[in-house]
Formats: C-alpha cells, sequence, structure tokens
C-alpha cells in the first residue's frame, strides 16, 4: 500500500452499538478511502468508564451516558489512508472547527446510518489522528505506518486491551513517549536526568506546564494526591512506584498566562521530551527560585551561572561573581521586554514572594525621585527569608545608596528617627538616615550603603587585631545606646556591619522604643505578637523579653570564643554586665494581654453580630 503523496492517515471507531451497520459502513468507507487494517478491541469491564474518560478527556461531560450510547461490548477500530485529504470550517459540537471534510462527512453519515448520536468516532485531523492512535495501539500514527512498512499487515485482529496507561506505564520512556503525541506539555526544570537512575527529579516531582491540567491528567490516568481544587500535585503508577506530577496550566498564574503560551509554544524537543528553550529555561529558573521558594537551593546557582554561560548571556568573569541580585536585574529587563508580569499563583500552596515579586513597580516609583541606577539588592535575602522588606540600590548626587522599601506599619519612619538620633551621638557605628517617606503601601528609607560584610559572615576571618577592634566598639554602641535612651530589641551578628575599614556599625533600630517614654509597640505587632519573637536572634534574653546589654555581652563572648585573653576584654565584659538589667523591657505580659483583649474583642463582635441576627430574625417572625 502506498502512503506518499499528500495522503493522511486516520482512524475509525464502529463502538458496540453501531456494530449492525458494520457491513454496510466498511463496504461504503471501503469507496471512498484506503482501509488498511480493522481492529477488534475488547476493553476490561471494569475499565471501560475509565477507557472512555481517558480516550475522550474533559469535553465528556457524562460517561454514565456515553457507555450507555456506544455499548460495553467489543468495538471496531479501523485505520485508514486517505489520498486526497480537503479541509473546511463546519460547525461541531465544540464551535466552528476546521476538519478533514471527506473524514467528517462520512462520520456523520455513518452516526445516521447506525441511528443518530455518537455511536461512530473518526479523527478530524492529523493531530487528533496521532492521539487516538496513540492512546488506543500504543504507537503513533508516524510509528503505526512504519511498522505496517516494515513488518506488513498484522493477522491478529483482536486485541485484548486498555487504553495505554490503563494499569500503569512500564517507565518514564512509555509515559513520555505518549504525552510527545497525545498533548501540548513540556517539562520545566530538573529534566536533564529524567530518564536515568535516581529519576523522577532532583527535587521530588515533575513539574509539567500544559495546556490542560485536567485532559493531561486523565492521559496520564493520574489521580490527585489533595482533594483542593487549587492544588494541581497528582500521582500515577510508573514501574508499580508511585511518581508524582505537578501539573502547571495555562491560565493558573504560575507564570502569567501569556509566558505560559509563549513557553509551550517555544519549546524543543530534547532526549525524548519536551523541554523550554534555553533562553526560557534560564529566566524562567530564576524566577522560580527567586519568586516561588522560601530559600534558593544550592543547584539553582550551578544552572543559572551554567546557562548565563552557555547562552552567553554574561561573559565569563561576570559570571564568577554573579549573584541572584544580579539575575533580578536581568529577569525584569526580559519580561519588561516581553510585556510578562509577576502574578500570584492559582494555587495558594506555591510560596509566593510578594516583596520581591513587587520590586520592579517599586523601582518604577522610586524613579520620580531624584535617585538613578536603581537595582534591586540583597535579592537571595529576601528569597530566603521572610522579611517584610524589600532592598535596592540607587544612585543620589553620585553616591551610592540603599534603599528599604516596605516593613510592617510605620517601621521606615521609626527606623529614620531612632538612626537619625543615634547618628548625632555617634557618627561612627550608626548610619545617618538621608530620606524617608511613610504612606500606606509606600514606606521607604534611604541610607549611605556600606562597603562591608554582617558580623555573622565575617567573624570566621577576624584575625586577633580585627577582634580587639571590634570589642572596643561593642562597647561605644552600648554607650550610644544609653546616652539616646533607646532599646535596640534586635541586636545580633546579622545587623552589625564591619566594614572594609575595619568600622562597627549597628543597622535596623526598626524595632527601638524610647526608655523615656511609655512603652509604644507597633499597631501590626500588637495585633500579632509573634511577629517579633524571633527579634534578637538568640543573643536576647529571652522570647519578648529585651536587653540591649545582655545582646552585646552574648555578641562579646560569641566573638571571643574560650579564649578571654584580650586586652579590652575584661573592660568591656565588666561594663556591660554592670549594665544588664537597667534598660530593658518584659513585654511578655504586656503584649499576651493586647492579644486577650482583641481575642475578647473578636469574640464580642461575633456573639454582638449573632445577637443582632436572633433579633432580625424575631422581628421577621412578628411582622409575618
Amino acid at each position: 500500500m502506498d502512503f506518499k503523496g499528500k495522503g493522511e492517515l486516520h482512524l475509525m471507531i464502529i463502538w458496540n452499538t453501531a456494530r449492525h451497520r458494520e457491513e454496510e459502513i466498511l463496504a461504503d468507507l471501503k469507496s471512498k478511502v484506503k482501509v488498511i487494517e480493522c481492529y477488534d478491541i475488547y476493553w476490561s469491564a471494569k475499565k471501560i468508564g475509565e477507557n472512555f474518560g481517558r480516550f475522550y478527556g474533559v469535553k465528556l461531560t457524562d460517561v454514565k451516558n456515553k457507555i450507555k450510547e456506544c455499548g460495553r461490548g467489543p468495538f471496531l477500530l479501523i485505520t485508514v489512508w486517505d489520498e486526497n485529504p480537503e479541509y473546511g470550517l463546519v460547525e461541531t459540537s465544540r464551535g466552528t472547527e476546521t476538519v478533514n471534510l471527506n473524514l467528517f462527512s462520512l462520520k456523520s453519515r455513518y452516526r445516521e446510518w447506525s441511528g443518530g448520536g455518537s455511536r461512530i468516532h473518526a479523527t478530524n485531523n492529523p493531530y487528533e489522528a496521532d492521539r487516538d492512535f496513540t492512546l488506543m495501539l500504543g504507537r503513533s500514527a508516524k510509528d503505526y505506518l512504519e511498522r505496517i512498512k516494515k513488518q506488513g499487515l498484522t493477522s491478529n485482529n483482536k486485541l485484548e486491551q486498555d487504553i495505554i496507561g490503563a494499569h500503569g506505564w512500564e517507565n518514564l520512556n512509555e509515559l513520555f513517549y505518549v504525552l510527545n503525541h497525545t498533548t501540548n506539555y513540556l517539562v520545566l526544570r530538573n529534566f536533564e536526568n529524567l530518564f536515568k537512575p535516581g529519576a523522577p527529579s532532583d527535587h521530588g516531582d515533575i513539574d509539567l506546564l500544559v495546556e490542560s491540567g485536567d485532559d493531561t491528567a486523565l492521559i496520564l490516568n493520574a489521580r490527585k494526591v489533595f482533594p483542593d481544587e487549587h492544588r494541581v500535585h497528582y500521582s500515577t503508577i510508573v514501574d508499580d512506584e508511585e511518581v508524582l506530577f505537578d501539573l502547571r496550566f495555562v491560565g493558573d498564574d504560575y507564570y502569567c498566562r501569556q509566558w505560559e503560551s509563549d513557553l509551550l509554544n517555544n519549546r524543543i524537543f530534547q532526549d525524548g521530551l519536551y523541554v523550554p528553550r534555553p533562553e526560557d529555561y534560564f529566566y524562567s529558573l530564576v524566577y522560580h527560585a527567586l519568586i516561588h521558594k522560601k530559600s534558593i537551593a544550592d543547584d539553582y546557582h550551578l544552572k543559572t551561572a551554567r546557562l548565563a554561560r552557555d547562552l552567553k548571556i554574561l561573559d565569563a568573569e561576570t559570571i564568577e561573581s554573579a549573584d541572584f541580585d544580579l539575575y533580578f536585574e536581568l529577569l525584569c529587563d526580559y519580561m519588561w521586554a516581553h510585556h510578562y508580569q509577576f502574578v500570584r499563583p492559582h494555587d495558594v500552596s506555591v510560596f509566593f514572594k510578594k516583596q520581591l515579586a513587587e520590586s520592579w513597580v517599586v523601582i518604577k516609583y522610586l524613579s520620580r525621585y531624584p535617585l538613578s541606577d536603581i537595582k534591586a539588592a540583597l535579592t537571595f535575602r529576601r528569597a530566603s527569608s521572610n522579611s517584610n522588606y524589600s532592598y535596592f540600590t540607587a544612585k543620589h548626587n553620585g553616591r551610592k545608596i540603599f534603599i528599604k522599601w516596605g516593613g510592617l506599619g510605620d517601621c521606615c519612619r521609626r527606623e529614620a528617627s531612632s538612626s537619625k538620633l543615634l547618628f548625632s551621638i555617634n557618627n561612627n557605628n550608626f548610619l545617618n538616615p538621608l530620606f524617608y517617606h511613610y504612606e500606606k503601601d509606600r514606606n521607604f528609607l534611604a541610607l549611605p550603603f556600606l562597603e562591608g560584610e554582617s558580623l555573622l559572615s565575617k567573624a570566621a576571618t577576624l584575625t586577633r587585631a580585627e577582634k580587639e577592634a571590634v570589642i572596643l566598639q561593642l562597647k561605644d554602641i552600648a554607650e550610644t545606646l544609653i546616652k539616646a535612651r533607646l532599646l535596640h530589641r534586635d541586636i545580633n551578628p546579622e545587623n552589625l556591619i564591619l566594614t572594609d575599614d575595619q568600622r562597627l556599625y549597628l543597622i535596623d533600630p526598626q524595632y527601638a522604643i524610647n526608655l523615656e517614654k511609655k512603652y509604644r509597640e507597633l499597631k501590626a505587632v500588637k495585633a500579632h505578637p509573634h511577629l517579633i519573637i524571633g527579634l534578637g536572634a538568640g543573643y536576647g534574653p529571652g522570647s519578648y523579653k529585651w536587653d540591649d546589654m545582655v545582646s552585646l555581652s552574648n555578641i562579646l563572648n560569641w566573638i571571643t570564643g574560650t579564649d578571654k585573653n584580650y586586652e579590652s576584654y575584661s573592660e568591656v565584659a565588666d561594663y556591660l554586665n554592670g549594665l544588664k538589667g537597667k534598660y530593658h523591657i518584659d513585654g511578655r505580659r504586656k503584649l499576651k494581654l493586647l492579644k486577650s483583649r482583641r481575642r475578647l474583642k473578636v469574640s464580642l463582635g461575633k456573639r454582638m453580630r449573632k445577637i443582632g441576627k436572633w433579633f432580625l430574625n424575631a422581628a421577621d417572625r412578628l411582622i409575618s
């Protein structure tokens, strides 16, 4: 049989309830197209409903009626070759479609012959034919033709088999072979070693982007792991083991809709499956690492660096020192050029870094000020913590500055006020705020940029002389806080910055309390005290108890370790110990009381609403 030219391979199915017209249909069919083979197919009694559902997909809304219409018994599958296909627009159950007019007219005729309804199935185009061949016979249309050319027609026309994958998958190769010919998908990441031992994924599951999550789940013969509607976590059986999939789909805002569509349209075929093209892979991976992850795993650094090098996005020298601040800047430029947006996923189980996602909006807002070269900063920290701040760098009057955006309530204003007071007393260990802005949802503070590292990361490499300098400056910081009558509350090695010229700065007095005034807590903290349970990072006297001298003393001992033989150690240690307990706040009782009052207020509110509802119902009954 000749399969050359512009001809097309299709299949037709005479379902069981139409087989009483089988001979007439076959005779007529052979006069219109070339009939290649006919198969009597028997489905397992327990799998009939599932098979129909998987074969027709989500467009089949009532499986029971379909079984009633088409029957449970064996059906005839016919493979045909249309030598002269013609295409045109016709009305289908899904609306107006472009279809093979020859097959569509034959299907319509045979449906009338068999009593109406959909007792006859035929493919409308090569894409649908490829899908149906793969599901029904386990071979794509192309591979089916190759088999015919090499082995000839089959002599066994009886097949006792269900839709492929009905009883699980032999391996991932078989599963992805079926996906390749049945749906538009791509593996978002971790696909490099998917078919190697240790698969399916370095990160626990296989992340797919698909056109339709429900249709793909049916093809995979997968079941939802969680009942929640928004969850897209599925499991299927491969080689007698459970394999997990996340089925992200166009329109779910995992990425914005346009980007998801472009990812699918630009996909490439590589090593037996569809994956993003390299440029799409790089930027979608950076987005995922920064926006969807609480912390960035080490392998993301390696992958992004490799992709940046291969794509020549960065030169070799830049890649060596590149961090996610730079990658985020590249990502924002890429998204702006393609009109993409940061979006919150419909799946609420996906982590979403709101502050970071809003960074490019913030950059546009900050551009109204006399600032230039505005860039995201400390991106890694923001993607690895629950900080309420976003961070940026910029140029102001030719000087590099650091900008903190966000925070809890009026943190920026409180930090600006406290920093200004501390700087007026000690300009060696505290920063002078440049300017700040306080408005609902638009709060930021601009500070001089410090060239240095936190004491937390620097401590291990300090020389003895450098430690001596740090010890003395701890005392200077303590004296300044006492003169200012301020309680910092969050003194820890991460908030102590050691600059290149060995000056130690105490930063982030956003939660500072004025000891001369009544203990005034932030409104957000009053409502949710747990937000500040981590203040001091374990260096203070305890949860909701604050004493800066205790914190500085603990840091002093952490710096010196077991060796206390430093020239200034005894002097500073005695000074701090003598002040412990004199300048402190125990917020446990007040915060507990505030929390109890809030609970009482909420409880009373609910009770009053119930009483009010009862009176309204009683009034309605009296009126009626």
